[in-house]
């Protein structure tokens, strides 16, 4: 479990620093899938595995812990990022208008309703995880 705990530390320490270094020359697209998608990969892959050598209690743990520590980071990320050059140069590169539809990026990361949607990314998709292998019969609850 331990092991876990900290393999997840490093990997979305990874993840969220390669992020904080390439910011100013990704595209949006490449920006969602290292703060949005690598971090849920990475959460349901070590319960996936994990799954199979951990006790209902300790995996009831982990399916709070993964989310959790992927949340905390995303949320340091976004205080690092405000009032930020690197942050605004992403912005400028990535606000697209043409005729009446316009993309942009927010400018806060760490707004409320942005670190509830956070949550819910991470907790929920976590949650599918512990009902699919509840269905598995891996008696995971």
């Amino acid at each position: 479990m331990k092991k876990l705990i900290i393999s997840s530390i490093i990997a979305n320490t990874v993840i969220f620093g390669i992020t904080y270094s390439f910011i100013a020359n990704m595209s949006s697209i490449a920006f969602a899938i290292m703060i949005y998608l690598l971090p849920l990969i990475y959460n349901v892959g070590a319960t996936w595995f994990a799954s199979k050598k951990l006790s209902s209690k300790q995996l009831n743990q982990l399916f709070i812990g993964l989310p959790t520590i992927s949340t905390i980071f995303y949320y340091v990320f976004g205080l690092s990022m405000k009032n930020n050059s690197m942050w605004e140069m992403f912005i400028n590169k990535n606000t697209m208008t043409s005729g009446s539809v316009s993309f942009s990026v927010g400018h806060n990361l760490i707004s409320p309703s942005q670190i509830i949607f956070i949550i819910a990314l991470y907790g929920c998709i976590e949650f599918l995880t512990k009902l699919v292998l509840k269905n598995k019969k891996l008696e995971v609850i």
